[in-house]
């Protein structure tokens, strides 16, 4: 059985959603999903990650990236052997029902797969707390092969890290970039 899993952000979708950089409840700035991966706060900042969840900004904003998202949606349609998850860095938005109506509005089933929300472990690196999503689905010894398709390298690593631990499962990655998808090597 074949494991594909899929970023939101940057990867299925391009949205308005920032990050807010706050200090002493003033917003210093707002920061992109790309602008987040690299910055580094500073004394006595913190994250306000509230448009994040906001189901709301997600449905009136989410921009198709068609390449991936046409693969999503091939995959979906295979009867058999497949397994299509959705692992997003964000936690659990604030209307579940209107954010799963955004996905089926782009042609999404939503019956088919699952969204983990890895933001949901709070005060972890985006990349680490993704690895424990892949791992509970490695841990299942369910899939011979695993597909990732990401934005950030540093999840595609974080999946290829575990690649030691299940010698018996072949990994493959692919970064998006845009509207551009390249093959990470596995190594």
């Amino acid at each position: 059985m074949e494991l594909f899993i899929f970023d939101l952000d940057d990867t299925l979708f391009k949205t308005t959603a920032k990050v807010i950089v706050r200090k002493k409840n003033n917003i210093m700035r707002k920061l992109s999903n790309a602008e987040y991966s690299n910055y580094q706060r500073q004394d006595h900042e913190y994250y306000d990650f509230s448009e994040f969840k906001d189901a709301n900004i997600f449905n009136e904003t989410a921009t198709p990236i068609h390449k991936t998202l046409k693969i999503l949606k091939e995959q979906l349609k295979k009867e058999s052997d497949v397994n299509v998850i959705i692992v997003t860095a964000r936690r659990d938005f604030d209307n579940k029902e209107l954010f799963l109506s955004t996905l089926e509005k782009h042609g999404i089933d939503t019956e088919k797969l699952y969204v983990e929300r890895a933001g949901n472990n709070i005060g972890m690196a985006s990349y680490k707390a993704k690895k424990l999503v892949f791992e509970k689905y490695l841990k299942t010894k369910k899939y011979t092969k695993v597909t990732i398709y990401d934005d950030l390298i540093s999840n595609i690593r974080a999946l290829y890290f575990l690649g030691e631990s299940y010698p018996d499962i072949k990994f493959c990655g692919f970064l998006v970039k845009g509207t551009k998808i390249e093959r990470v090597i596995y190594s």
